[in-house]
């Protein structure tokens, strides 16, 4: 493996952030434009995250109540 890859790779584990993302913020775009700004201001650079491994997901976990409704987890 490249010295340069294998670099980058370590910074990717070492660094990495996952950040879980609810449908309807990851189906509309000026949503995931403003929470991509709030992510870049808290990890230090509010324009870009391009310093940063970041690894998107869709939200997966739903918690539901006993009448069937599904909770807001802070997602």
């Amino acid at each position: 493996m490249d010295a340069k890859v294998e670099a980058l790779a370590g910074f990717a584990t070492r660094h990495a952030i996952r950040v879980t993302v609810p449908a309807n913020v990851a189906n509309d775009l000026t949503l995931f434009t403003n929470m991509l700004k709030d992510l870049g201001g808290r990890l230090g650079c509010k324009p870009c995250i391009s310093g940063s491994a970041c690894f998107f997901e869709n939200e997966r976990d739903f918690v539901v109540n006993p009448q069937g409704k599904i909770l807001d987890i802070g997602h």
